[in-house]
């Protein structure tokens, strides 16, 4: 267990983090993602932040993406999960469950 005691616990616990962490603007485009995801994904970070998230979710599957995420934000739909296929760099294609709080 975690205890975080102030703002650089809490951007060490995110940094740190073995897990995919980011953040996206009220567009969908990246604002944050911690050095995993960067590392995860192959995309250096200057490629990911302002890039829409809809560009690493596999063609067939974005309507479906768009259709969750948008009742998602407009119900301001709290504790969801969502699996997708993402594309990585390398163009391999991992699948990814997205808990979103």
């Amino acid at each position: 267990m975690a205890f975080v005691h102030t703002d650089a616990d809490l951007r060490s616990l995110i940094t740190g983090a073995r897990d995919i962490i980011y953040a996206c603007d009220a567009r969908g485009h990246f604002t944050f993602a911690n050095p995993f995801a960067v590392e995860f994904m192959g995309y250096p970070e200057d490629e990911i932040l302002g890039r829409h998230f809809l560009t690493l979710i596999r063609a067939d599957h974005r309507e479906v993406a768009t259709k969750f995420y948008g009742r998602q934000f407009v119900a301001r739909m709290l504790d969801t999960y969502f699996e997708f296929p993402a594309g990585v760099k390398s163009g391999e294609v991992v699948w990814l469950g997205q808990h979103v709080q």
